[in-house]
């Protein structure tokens, strides 16, 4: 079975949503972040901050995909409540 995100794009979309909902929780809840982006800073060090967490939100996610697809078919081979069971365990 094909998923809608086993497409590169649909998995990079889904990696941009979960960086702009990760930072805008962030920026509401931690007082250094908010300091540290409403400060004067030089450039490089918001690109840095910006590419190594889109870096390991994309590899969060990637495991989230990844985990998903190995618990669907492990549990598609049990009988006879199996989309009952997969959509629990999800």
């Amino acid at each position: 079975m094909k998923f809608w995100f086993d497409t590169l794009r649909s998995r990079l979309l889904l990696t941009f949503i979960t960086y702009v909902l990760y930072m805008l929780l962030y920026f509401l809840t931690d007082e250094v972040m908010r300091d540290f982006y409403l400060e004067k800073h030089p450039a490089w060090d918001y690109v840095v901050d910006i590419l190594t967490t889109l870096v390991c939100v994309f590899f969060f996610v990637q495991l989230s995909i990844c985990y998903s697809k190995v618990i669907y078919r492990r549990f598609m081979s049990l009988a006879p409540y199996r989309s009952l069971i997969v959509f629990f365990v999800r």
